[in-house]
Protein backbone atom coordinates (compact mmCIF):
# COMPACT_ATOMS: atom_id res chain seq x y z
CA UNK A 1 0.00 0.00 0.00
CA UNK A 2 1.67 2.98 -1.30
CA UNK A 3 1.05 6.35 0.86
CA UNK A 4 -0.09 9.49 -0.69
CA UNK A 5 0.77 12.94 0.89
CA UNK A 6 -1.64 15.35 1.61
CA UNK A 7 -1.41 18.42 0.01
CA UNK A 8 -1.16 20.99 3.01
CA UNK A 9 0.30 18.92 5.45
CA UNK A 10 3.59 16.52 6.29
CA UNK A 11 1.73 13.41 7.23
CA UNK A 12 1.72 10.44 4.92
CA UNK A 13 -1.71 9.18 4.94
CA UNK A 14 -2.43 5.22 3.74
CA UNK A 15 -5.48 4.28 1.19
CA UNK A 16 -8.23 2.57 3.48
CA UNK A 17 -8.82 -0.70 2.93
CA UNK A 18 -12.05 -1.70 2.52
CA UNK A 19 -12.97 -3.14 6.07
CA UNK A 20 -11.12 0.02 7.21
CA UNK A 21 -13.73 3.23 8.53
CA UNK A 22 -12.27 6.28 6.89
CA UNK A 23 -11.41 9.39 8.96
CA UNK A 24 -11.60 11.73 5.80
CA UNK A 25 -13.74 12.06 2.25
CA UNK A 26 -10.54 10.99 0.41
CA UNK A 27 -10.52 7.47 2.33
CA UNK A 28 -8.04 7.79 4.34
CA UNK A 29 -7.22 6.19 7.83
CA UNK A 30 -4.98 5.90 10.40
CA UNK A 31 -2.24 3.29 9.85
CA UNK A 32 -1.17 0.97 12.54
CA UNK A 33 2.40 1.15 13.11
CA UNK A 34 2.21 -2.96 14.47
CA UNK A 35 1.27 -3.60 10.94
CA UNK A 36 4.46 -1.64 9.43
CA UNK A 37 7.60 -2.50 12.64
CA UNK A 38 6.60 -6.05 13.38
CA UNK A 39 6.19 -8.74 11.18
CA UNK A 40 6.49 -11.41 13.65
CA UNK A 41 4.52 -10.65 16.93
CA UNK A 42 5.19 -14.01 18.63
CA UNK A 43 8.95 -13.35 18.73
CA UNK A 44 9.44 -10.14 19.05
CA UNK A 45 10.10 -7.65 21.92
CA UNK A 46 10.31 -3.72 22.73
CA UNK A 47 13.86 -3.23 24.76
CA UNK A 48 14.21 0.27 26.11
CA UNK A 49 18.02 1.44 26.18
CA UNK A 50 19.80 2.57 28.88
CA UNK A 51 23.34 4.47 29.37
CA UNK A 52 25.70 5.67 26.06
CA UNK A 53 27.89 2.35 25.64
CA UNK A 54 25.71 1.53 21.97
CA UNK A 55 26.26 5.41 21.01
CA UNK A 56 28.76 4.09 18.18
CA UNK A 57 26.09 1.81 16.54
CA UNK A 58 23.65 4.73 16.28
CA UNK A 59 21.63 3.67 19.56
CA UNK A 60 21.17 6.33 21.89
CA UNK A 61 19.97 6.29 25.43
CA UNK A 62 16.13 6.07 25.98
CA UNK A 63 15.76 4.54 22.48
CA UNK A 64 13.62 1.63 21.99
CA UNK A 65 14.70 -1.31 20.11
CA UNK A 66 12.34 -3.92 18.51
CA UNK A 67 13.82 -7.13 18.51
CA UNK A 68 13.31 -10.70 17.07
CA UNK A 69 14.25 -13.62 19.23
CA UNK A 70 14.44 -16.16 15.89
CA UNK A 71 16.45 -14.21 13.98
CA UNK A 72 20.11 -15.83 13.20
CA UNK A 73 22.45 -13.34 13.71
CA UNK A 74 24.60 -11.88 10.57
CA UNK A 75 27.53 -9.69 9.20
CA UNK A 76 26.23 -5.95 10.03
CA UNK A 77 23.69 -6.96 12.21
CA UNK A 78 23.00 -5.21 15.94
CA UNK A 79 22.37 -8.13 18.33
CA UNK A 80 21.52 -8.29 21.88
CA UNK A 81 23.24 -10.80 24.08
CA UNK A 82 22.71 -11.85 27.37
CA UNK A 83 25.91 -12.28 29.91
CA UNK A 84 26.47 -14.00 32.57
CA UNK A 85 24.87 -12.12 35.30
CA UNK A 86 21.13 -11.84 33.35
CA UNK A 87 21.83 -8.37 31.80
CA UNK A 88 20.96 -7.52 28.39
CA UNK A 89 23.85 -6.16 25.97
CA UNK A 90 23.76 -4.44 22.79
CA UNK A 91 26.93 -5.81 20.12
CA UNK A 92 27.53 -4.99 16.35
CA UNK A 93 28.70 -7.86 14.74
CA UNK A 94 31.08 -6.76 12.04
CA UNK A 95 31.42 -10.17 10.38
CA UNK A 96 29.90 -13.69 10.21
CA UNK A 97 32.43 -15.20 12.60
CA UNK A 98 30.93 -12.11 15.28
CA UNK A 99 27.79 -13.00 14.93
CA UNK A 100 28.19 -16.97 15.28
CA UNK A 101 30.62 -16.18 18.87
CA UNK A 102 27.44 -13.54 19.83
CA UNK A 103 24.92 -16.33 19.16
CA UNK A 104 22.35 -13.60 20.15
CA UNK A 105 19.45 -13.47 21.96
CA UNK A 106 17.97 -11.53 19.75
CA UNK A 107 18.48 -9.26 16.42
CA UNK A 108 17.64 -5.20 16.29
CA UNK A 109 15.26 -5.06 13.43
CA UNK A 110 14.19 -1.66 14.36
CA UNK A 111 15.20 1.82 16.37
CA UNK A 112 12.45 3.96 17.41
CA UNK A 113 13.84 7.39 18.94
CA UNK A 114 11.98 10.36 20.40
CA UNK A 115 13.04 13.67 18.91
CA UNK A 116 10.72 16.06 20.87
CA UNK A 117 12.10 16.27 25.01
CA UNK A 118 9.70 15.31 27.52
CA UNK A 119 7.49 12.39 25.14
CA UNK A 120 9.40 9.34 25.84
CA UNK A 121 8.02 7.25 28.34
CA UNK A 122 11.40 5.53 30.17
CA UNK A 123 10.77 2.20 31.64
CA UNK A 124 12.88 0.52 34.54
CA UNK A 125 15.36 -2.11 33.06
CA UNK A 126 16.73 -1.97 29.60
CA UNK A 127 19.70 -2.84 27.44
CA UNK A 128 23.22 -1.66 27.94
Amino acid sequence: MKPKRKASSNVLAFPSPVAAPPISSEGFYQADLNEFLIADPENTVGISVVGDSTRDHGIQAGDLLLVNSKLTPGPGDVVVTLNDHGALNIKLAHNLREARAFGGWGVVVHVIRTLRAGENIRREGGAR
